[in-house]
């Protein structure tokens, strides 16, 4: 797929680029192959990975660990959809779908802030210390959702804005919602409720970064019925106050 690539830290044992999609592919991709073993965190919108006979839904509360050799298709349906990619040297993966803490967003965005330029070994072990929280824990519950769960990924992808509530979303999918919350945190270790905040917080990060003057407006957007309401939910997720955030990332540059 043609990307444009924001190369953020080059190092000797891992690099960080941002990737940008020049042209949406709604089809499955040609298989591709990677020669080391990479992880990609979509920023925005989501994806499709294809591993063998394995289909995953991918978004920003997710990261994809890609096996050195083996086959994958990605599809991406939406022009411009940004994503990081991190390269491992001397690192053995199996290919898996794995959750992305909302304090490894952060840890990212901080560090894409800093373009690296300070110290490079500096840089490369925070890359480390963040490519650690992503470690695959091993075994089948890493790979594979059931397809009420997979369903509810992708329908809280579209709809995290939404205030959409357990029996909504359990309709949407074709399941119970008694077996719809089970099977969810018994196979993500969150709940539905936890996973759509995982999104929404990815998002306020996002658009704190890109300068959101109106932290109310913000709050509107991300489905929070107050600004307050939102301040609690981002304390809760990050320890820190949203426009303590934005005055960081306005001092980083």
């Amino acid at each position: 797929m043609p990307y444009t690539r924001d190369v953020i830290l080059a190092g000797s044992a891992f690099g960080l680029q941002q990737l940008t999609l020049e042209q949406a592919r709604p089809a499955w991709s040609e298989p591709y192959r990677v020669d080391g073993a990479r992880l990609l965190l979509p920023l925005e919108g989501a994806l499709g990975c294809k591993v063998a006979d394995r289909a995953w839904h991918c978004d920003a509360s997710v990261a994809l660990w890609l096996e050195p050799g083996q086959a994958y298709r990605l599809r991406q349906p939406a022009r411009g959809q940004r994503s990081l990619l991190i390269t491992l040297v001397d690192s053995e993966s199996r290919s898996c779908r794995v959750p992305v803490p909302p304090a490894t967003h952060w840890r990212l965005l901080r560090l894409r802030r800093t373009r690296a330029a300070a110290d490079a070994l500096a840089a490369e072990e925070d890359l480390a210390a963040i490519v650690s929280t992503l470690t695959p824990p091993g075994g089948a519950r890493a790979i594979a959702y059931r397809a009420p769960v997979e369903r509810a990924l992708a329908f809280l992808s579209a709809r995290f804005t939404q205030g959409d509530r357990l029996g909504e979303i359990a309709r949407a999918v074709s399941c119970s919602p008694y077996h719809l919350a089970r099977c969810f945190r018994r196979t993500t270790g969150l709940t539905l409720h936890e996973w759509r905040t995982r999104l929404r917080m990815a998002q306020a990060l996002r658009c704190l970064a890109q300068g959101r003057a109106s932290l109310a407006e913000l709050a509107l957007d991300l489905g929070y019925a107050s600004h307050s309401h939102f301040g609690q939910a981002f304390r809760a997720t990050f320890g820190i106050a949203p426009s303590q955030v934005r005055r960081i990332l306005i001092a980083a540059g």
